[in-house]
């Protein structure tokens, strides 16, 4: 089985991105909020993480979360300005691990911490640095060796010049 909302989600925004239709930006923002709000209940609520609740709704919850900030990030006057791109490039960038890693190292901490804010905080700040690092001496030089090997694209990245 496979959670296809947040998947489809992606390939919806990618799709209003390119037509000429133009998003309502009150609807985008109040998705965001409800979202926001139905995330932060979800996480004070102390449901595990593969219960009925969290599984069927939880998770198309979050999804709608990110899905509406990113696409009014996106669809701003000038998307490539300011802190948002810049706090959120490098979660993009080591967004594969994060999705990789995030579930051991959750149960991990959880194992240990218990069932907690400490647990959740903890494996998050552990996620990131796993993440960065797999970035940093995995991907990266995989990608720079690419490069060179088949001769096509550019080093650096578009958006931080990494």
């Amino acid at each position: 089985p496979a959670r296809m909302d947040s998947l489809f989600l992606g390939v919806l925004i990618a799709w209003a991105n390119i037509q000429p239709i133009a998003l309502n930006r009150k609807y985008l923002a109040s998705a965001a909020v409800a979202g926001g709000l139905g995330f932060l209940v979800m996480l004070f609520s102390n449901r595990d993480m593969v219960d009925w609740w969290m599984s069927v709704v939880g998770y198309s919850v979050i999804a709608v979360f990110f899905a509406a900030c990113f696409t009014l990030m996106v669809t701003a006057k000038r998307p490539l300005d300011g802190w948002p791109v810049k706090a959120l490039a490098p979660i993009g960038l080591g967004a594969y691990s994060i999705y990789l890693f995030h579930m051991p190292i959750l149960i991990a901490f959880v194992a240990y911490f218990g069932q907690s804010l400490t647990a959740l905080g903890a494996s998050t700040i552990f996620v990131f640095l796993v993440a960065w690092a797999s970035w940093r001496w995995v991907e990266r030089p995989a990608i720079e060796l690419g490069h060179r090997v088949l001769k096509y694209g550019t080093r650096r990245g578009p958006l931080l010049g990494l």
